[in-house]
C-alpha cells in the first residue's frame, strides 16, 4: 500500500480530485501546490517523487487542494503569478496577470527598442503593476506612473515595485482613469475592463467569483472604458508617443473606430499566442510610424 505522506501519493490524489472537476492541468497544478508547501521547485518533485512530507505539510497541501477544488485561482493560493519572467504578488483585489497581456509588453519594447533611452510611461488601471513594471524592468532609464481607482490595487502595485527593485522609478496614484494627470507621456499602456456586463456570468468560476468585478465590467458592450479614455488621451500623449490598449475578442474594429473619432490612428495590431488580435498600438494623427 502506498504511503500517504509520499509526495507522489499526494500528487496522485490531488490529480484525481482536480481531474474529476475539470481542472485543465490537474497534475501540473497539484505539483505546483505541493512544491509551494514544501518550499521547493516543482521540478524537484519530478526528480524526487518519493520525497517524504510531514503531517503538517500534508494538512497544508490538503487545505490548498480543497480551496483549488472550489475554484480559488492558483495565483491566490500561492500569492503570486509569474508574468514576463517576473514574480508579482497577487490577491483578489487585482486582475490575475495573463500570458496574453504580455503582448502589450512585447509591443512596447518593440516600439522603444533602445534600452538606455529615457522613457516616460503611464499605465492606466495599473492593477498588480505587471505591465508598467515589466517595461521598467527592461528599460533601465524609463520612469513610470500607474493609476488605479482601487487603493488596494495601488498598494499591491507599490509592493511589487519594491519587491522588484523598481520603486525608485515607479509612482502610483489612486485616481479614476487619468483624472488629475497633467504630465505628457511617451508610452501609455492600458488593459481596461472589456467584458460585456451580460457575459461576466459566463466566465469561468476562477474569474467571475474571485477577480475584481471592477477590472472585468466593460459596460453593456464591453467598450465603456475606451469611450471614456479616447477623448482625453491627446492631452497626455507626447506628439510622437504611442498608446497600447489591450482589447477583447472581436473588438478591434470598434476600438479603432473610436480612436479615429478622437484623432488617434492605429499604427499596429498585435496578436497573442492564440492568433487573436490582443492589442492595438495608437498614435496621434501627426505621429509618424515608430
Amino acid at each position: 500500500m502506498p504511503q500517504k505522506n509520499l509526495a507522489a501519493t499526494l500528487i496522485q490524489m490531488a490529480e484525481k480530485n482536480f481531474s474529476g472537476i475539470g481542472i485543465e492541468k490537474p497534475r501540473f497544478e497539484a505539483r505546483i501546490l505541493l512544491a509551494h508547501v514544501l518550499g521547493i521547485k516543482p521540478l524537484d518533485l519530478i526528480s524526487d517523487p518519493n520525497r517524504n512530507c510531514s503531517r503538517k505539510q500534508m494538512h497544508q497541501f490538503e487545505s490548498l487542494v480543497n480551496q483549488r477544488a472550489r475554484r480559488v485561482p492558483i495565483s491566490h493560493l500561492l500569492g503570486r503569478r509569474e508574468f514576463w519572467s517576473l514574480n508579482f504578488h497577487i490577491t483578489r483585489d487585482v486582475l490575475d496577470p495573463r500570458p496574453d497581456s504580455e503582448t502589450i509588453v512585447a509591443e512596447a519594447l518593440k516600439r522603444f527598442p533602445i534600452k538606455r533611452d529615457p522613457l516616460s510611461v503611464l499605465d492606466i488601471g495599473v492593477g498588480s503593476g505587471c505591465l508598467l513594471l515589466s517595461v521598467l524592468h527592461e528599460r533601465p532609464q524609463a520612469r513610470g506612473l500607474g493609476t488605479d481607482v482601487s487603493q488596494a490595487a495601488i498598494d499591491i502595485s507599490g509592493l511589487n515595485a519594491s519587491r522588484l527593485g523598481l520603486a525608485d522609478r515607479a509612482e502610483f496614484e489612486c485616481t479614476s482613469w487619468i483624472r488629475g494627470i497633467k504630465t505628457k507621456f511617451d508610452l501609455i499602456l492600458c488593459n481596461p475592463p472589456y467584458i460585456a456586463r451580460s457575459e461576466i456570468e459566463l466566465l469561468e468560476m476562477e474569474v467571475r467569483a474571485y477577480e475584481p468585478r471592477l477590472a472585468l465590467d466593460g459596460g453593456w458592450d464591453g467598450l465603456a472604458a475606451y469611450r471614456e479614455l479616447m477623448p482625453k488621451l491627446y492631452k497626455i500623449l507626447n506628439r510622437k508617443g504611442i498608446v497600447i490598449f489591450e482589447i477583447g475578442l472581436g473588438q478591434a474594429l470598434d476600438v479603432i473606430s473610436l480612436a479615429a473619432e478622437y484623432g488617434l490612428r492605429t499604427l499596429a495590431q498585435s496578436r497573442d499566442l492564440s492568433g487573436h488580435i490582443r492589442c492595438l498600438v495608437l498614435g496621434l494623427e501627426n505621429n509618424e510610424d515608430k
